[in-house]
């Protein structure tokens, strides 16, 4: 039983790993695009 929580545990701090990972690219990946949308006007 205890074997199991840990596996489940795991595989949980796993995904959520996979999904913060995600949110970062997606985050950085819009700031690389926006960047120069908001610079070109003030430029």
């Amino acid at each position: 039983m205890e074997e199991w929580i840990i596996k489940s545990g795991v595989e949980m701090a796993g995904k959520r790993t996979t999904i913060q990972a995600s949110i970062c690219y997606l985050l950085d990946w819009a700031i690389a695009w926006s960047t120069p949308l908001i610079s070109l006007p003030l430029a």
